[in-house]
């Protein structure tokens, strides 16, 4: 039942992730074009903040530049209506009251100019506040240096009053300034006063303090922006929650009617199966539903009546198998009790004989005998024998098989071929199924140690001799019982003496398989032998049989059958 699901869960659960998908994707393709959104508002802020700086600086400019020309004329003026007062006319003369002009100077310090120069009507430098141009210097000396002052100069010395702002180059460092200059004629002379402001550090502030404004109106506008970015984020994410869960919640309602519809004759179907495994085969389902599931109906239906007739003639079988059981039972019962049983007879100061057999299925196909051949007991035939085939046929054969040979073995003075010569010809006569089996029978006389035997294509028989050594024989080319009635068996003879062993099996030994498929075989049953050469036949049966099975893990494909007979 790993990973099975409901109906309604295969109908609700992948509308459920794929809503969830959509509002995923909706969500972020909204921040993403909200983003854009304010990138691009970022830019127009930052564009419409810059113009409007620019325009303010100018505006600023021209401002300032106006009120400096107002400013430094009406400061120039009042110097040189200062100086004209001293009436002064030459460079003697301004000689003569250098004290004087330094100290009106002086009284001008604070106004908005810095230095002042005096020159005549020829351009000549009378006197410098700074000292920096010597008397006698005359202006077109700066016509190569600064070409804009020379200009400027030129034409104040043809004008009462004259102002300009100027943006002079420095020869050596190339460093651009800006200069006010003012120049006014003094009254009543043929003298000029010229007065000059640097206008660097009231740019310099001007720009900070502009540019810091405009920074702090872009921080405004973008915070308010991002603001406004983050409201519209968050009201998005509550509306696609809002519609997922709406969505979720019509997709399980329709999802469970949907679900319930179509599974409505599943769970009768379940139900019905329930029915069916508590052993009620006659309930049946109604047939509804689309024309798929009607069919399935149907189909449960004549399934039930299917089961209940299987049902019907399984308890039939079953009662029949339960009989043949019984019979197989009674079968092996009647077995077992044809197959003789040691007893102290068997097992005395003379000789000592066990036999043992392990049927592949409820009976046996192999079977073994032994027995007195004479009423002094002087005599013992025992045998061993394999019919071809298992269950219930090759058993049956069997009992008629063994029955039939002890007969023959007890008529007066018959020998071992002329027993198996018989039998062949009793069981070919009505052996329709064309059974056969194969059988080693030997007489033994206690007396004389003689052993006559004859084998009717069984397999050789193991001899273990006093001194240990491990031989066979009996290996004499005869036909197996069952096809040729004429054929005539061969005998053998071997001397057993005091302390030697006789060992007779069946083929469920020597080929018996494991479970890769290898067989026992004799150089296996020769080693289990050689380890157990002085046990009793009683452990040798039982030490073999179970090395056997051992062998093929218990899983019988052939009767074992395995017969000990020792010499003592």
């Amino acid at each position: 039942m790993k990973n099975r699901r409901t109906l309604k869960a295969r109908i609700i659960r992948p509308y459920t992730y794929l809503a969830i998908f959509l509002g995923i994707i909706v969500y972020a393709m909204h921040s993403t074009i909200v983003f854009r959104a304010l990138k691009n508002q970022d830019r127009e802020y930052r564009a419409l903040i810059e113009s409007s700086f620019k325009k303010n600086l100018v505006l600023a400019a021209q401002t300032h530049n106006k009120y400096i020309e107002n400013l430094m004329l009406s400061e120039t003026r009042n110097l040189a209506d200062s100086l004209a007062s001293l009436a002064i006319s030459d460079e003697i003369e301004i000689n003569k009251v250098m004290d004087d002009i330094l100290l009106s100077y002086k009284a001008t310090r604070k106004s908005i100019f810095s230095r002042f120069a005096i020159i005549n009507l020829a351009g000549v430098f009378l006197f410098d506040s700074e000292g920096k141009l010597p008397p006698g210097k005359n202006y077109k000396t700066f016509k190569k240096e600064f070409p804009e002052l020379y200009v400027f100069m030129k034409a104040a010395l043809t004008k009462k009053e004259l102002f300009g702002n100027l943006e002079c180059q420095k020869p050596i460092t190339a460093k651009l300034t800006n200069r006010y200059i003012a120049s006014v004629r003094i009254p009543e002379t043929s003298l000029f006063v010229f007065t000059d402001h640097h206008q660097s550090a009231f740019n310099k502030k001007l720009y900070s303090t502009l540019t810091e404004e405009k920074e702090n109106n872009f921080k405004i506008l973008y915070k308010k922006a991002e603001g406004d970015c983050w409201n519209s984020i968050f009201r998005a994410a509550i509306w696609t929650l809002l519609i997922l869960f709406v969505f979720v919640a019509a997709t399980y309602w329709i999802g469970s009617k949907i679900a319930e519809k179509i599974s409505s004759p599943l769970v009768q179907v379940q139900r019905c199966l329930k029915k069916y495994g508590k052993g009620h085969f006659h309930a049946e389902i109604p047939e509804s539903g689309s024309i798929e599931t009607a069919n399935l109906v149907k189909a449960f239906n004549k399934l039930g009546k299917n089961l209940n007739i299987y049902m019907n003639k399984l308890k039939d079988e079953i009662t029949t198998r339960n009989t043949i059981e019984n019979e197989i039972k009674v079968a092996k019962n009647i077995q077992n009790s044809i197959i003789p049983h040691v007893t102290g007879e068997f097992d005395n100061t003379i000789f000592s004989l066990y036999s043992k057999l392990i049927p592949a299925k409820e009976v046996a196909g192999d079977f073994y005998d032994f027995f007195f051949l004479d009423e002094e007991k002087t005599k013992l035939a025992f045998l061993i024998a394999d019919v071809s085939g298992k269950g219930i046929p090759a058993a049956f054969f069997m009992c008629i098989l063994k029955t039939i040979t002890k007969i023959f073995c007890l008529t007066a003075g018959i020998k071992p071929e002329e027993v198996l010569k018989k039998t062949n010809q009793f069981i070919c006569k009505d052996n329709a199924e064309y059974m056969f089996a194969t059988m080693f029978l030997g007489f033994y006389d206690l007396k004389t140690g003689d052993f006559n035997y004859a084998n009717a294509g069984h397999h050789p028989t193991i001899y273990i001799t006093k001194n240990r050594g491990i031989e066979e024989f009996g290996l004499l080319k005869n036909t197996v019982l069952g096809f040729y009635p004429e054929h005539k068996y061969n005998s053998g003879y071997k001397h057993i003496q005091n302390g030697e062993k006789l060992v007779l099996f069946t083929d469920g030994i020597t080929e018996a398989e494991s479970s890769d498929g290898k067989e026992y075989g004799l150089e296996r049953l020769y080693k289990i032998l050689s380890k157990n050469i002085e046990a009793s036949p009683k452990d040798i049966c039982e030490i073999t049989i179970e090395d056997v099975c051992r062998f093929q893990s218990n899983i019988l494909f052939d009767d074992i059958t395995i017969l000990v007979f020792h010499r003592k």
